[in-house]
């Protein structure tokens, strides 16, 4: 994001905002948080199960538009997922995947086929 900010404009930070900066990423460094995201501006750490409420959601909303609790392929999901997040949040298709295989584990979500690839395999809620 710094980035994206001073790419139009190329003069250097002053030392109140290397200042800031730095502050904020000592705070960062600390955090034991495995999960990051942006908050009124700012990068906070969350739990890595954050967004496990929404993946839920949006798979009863693909079951609901089916009118039964049949396998839905998993890349469905993780697109509607990051359909929902992508103008808030950076979080990939990748880190989807793999809270959807916790979910798996976890014995939210049921599965066929296999989990070496997104689209080898297909999901549901558990019933």
């Amino acid at each position: 994001m710094i980035y994206e900010k001073q790419r139009g404009d190329q003069s250097p930070l002053t030392q109140q905002e290397r200042e800031h900066y730095e502050k904020e990423w000592h705070s960062l460094t600390e955090n034991k948080e495995t999960l990051r995201i942006w908050r009124n501006g700012t990068v906070e750490g969350v739990p890595e199960e954050y967004f496990d409420d929404l993946i839920i959601n949006r798979a009863k909303k693909l079951h609901g538009k089916r009118k039964t609790n049949e396998f839905f392929k998993s890349l469905r999901l993780i697109g509607d997922v990051l359909g929902q997040i992508h103008l808030d949040q950076y979080i990939s298709d990748t880190f989807i995947n793999y809270r959807l295989k916790k979910m798996i584990e976890n014995g939210i979500f049921e599965m066929e086929g296999s989990l070496e690839a997104m689209r080898l395999y297909s999901v549901r809620l558990k019933q």
